[in-house]
């Protein structure tokens, strides 16, 4: 009697005429099909569902990586020169990569596009971006000219700060949205208008 192959993953065929033992394997679309199916089975979610969601998610990393270096150009542009530069502002990095590729181990982040940041200098803006884009996702078109929604939106990006900044807790800023000075509302809320601004330019 042949020996019967029985590895995970492979499919064995076997050749009675000639008694030969003929493995094939499966794509790598049939791979991924399989692990859906079976995620599906646990879960009680369809492929095409679960598809979507990995879609839907890829979006809104893209989107927020656009808005974070919106934010940037933002920050920097007050910084802008007559000479098409920027005022420096020289700070140190650990990313290592960054490092190794550029040979130095601080970077002028005002004359240094997002995209070309060292990552622990992009992380604050992406954070921010990542934000304002989960708000708007579920916020259908806020009116930010109503003084409950912008107290909303406003209060739900300044705790988001807060929580990510704990030296500022116990100074100026570390109060609610609605006891900040009015300039330090406003930057809160300019991180939704110009949210707005990218991905809804028609509202």
């Amino acid at each position: 009697m042949s020996e019967q192959l029985n590895k995970p993953g492979e499919q064995v065929a076997h050749n009675q005429q000639q008694g030969e033992m003929v493995a094939t394997f499966p794509s790598l679309e049939t791979i991924e099909n399989q692990i859906f199916d079976r995620t599906e089975n646990k879960l009680g979610r369809s492929t095409t569902e679960m598809y979507a969601e990995l879609e839907r998610k890829a979006l809104l990393t893209e989107a927020a990586d656009s808005l974070a270096s919106v934010l940037h150009e933002d920050w920097r542009s007050s910084r802008k020169l007559e000479d098409g530069s920027f005022e420096p502002r020289e700070k140190p990095t650990k990313d290592v990569e960054w490092v190794a590729k550029h040979g130095v181990n601080t970077v002028d982040i005002a004359n240094t596009s997002y995209v070309d940041l060292p990552d622990d200098w992009k992380k604050e803006n992406r954070e921010a971006a990542e934000v304002v884009v989960s708000l708007l996702d579920t916020q259908v078109a806020p009116d930010l000219t109503v003084p409950a929604v912008r107290d909303e939106l406003g209060t739900k990006i300044h705790d988001a700060w807060l929580a990510r900044n704990e030296w500022a807790k116990g100074g100026e800023l570390g109060v609610p949205f609605s006891q900040l000075p009015p300039q330090e509302q406003e930057k809160d809320i300019a991180q939704v208008t110009m949210g707005i601004q990218l991905f809804r330019p028609e509202q």
